[in-house]
């Protein structure tokens, strides 16, 4: 889920043209939510029970890259655009994942170790997106940019003056 800020092409499309690229051809992914990994690897490291095991985790569905552009659409709250993109648009490492997610190799149907190991059920992209407080602070940063909201310290600095701004008109109205 992470992938969609992580890479610098697709980060200040984002910010700059309010567009989402992909090359899945449609295809639907099942993305992971980085929560869920970090939960499991804690679990994993504080358990010391499972020495050597591979885990299998799958996001709760899968989801397509214009149902992302969706998503980032209302978190954001501004129109993102899905811009489907030749292979050849992407650096080596983008163009190599987008093959993967086009391929559509993932599927809900195989069963996630998720709810085994960390006892709930894997985030959505949705859930994934309102948990900010667990975020980069560039996917932080990216989904405030356009908004003009500059999210820190757990809120957005711009709502907060504006509250301070109102409370100061109230103020001189008494």
């Amino acid at each position: 889920m992470s992938n969609v800020f992580s890479y610098e092409l697709e980060r200040k499309a984002l910010m700059d043209k309010r567009e989402f690229y992909g090359a899945t051809r449609g295809k639907r992914v099942n993305y992971v939510s980085p929560n869920d990994i970090a939960d499991v690897v804690v679990n994993a490291i504080l358990r010391k029970t499972r020495k050597r095991e591979a885990y299998l985790l799958l996001g709760p569905s899968e989801i397509s890259d214009k149902q992302v552009a969706t998503l980032l659409s209302e978190q954001i709250g501004t129109n993102i655009t899905y811009v489907e993109k030749q292979l050849d648009f992407f650096d080596n490492d983008t163009a190599s994942l987008e093959m993967i997610k086009a391929a559509g190799f993932e599927k809900s149907s195989i069963e996630s170790d998720t709810i085994r190991i960390i006892g709930r059920e894997a985030e959505s992209f949705a859930e994934y997106l309102k948990a900010t407080d667990r975020m980069t602070r560039i996917e932080q940063k990216v989904l405030s940019v356009r908004t003009g909201r500059v999210y820190h310290d757990g809120k957005y600095a711009r709502e907060e003056k504006e509250e301070e701004k109102k409370e100061e008109i109230d103020g001189e109205a008494s």
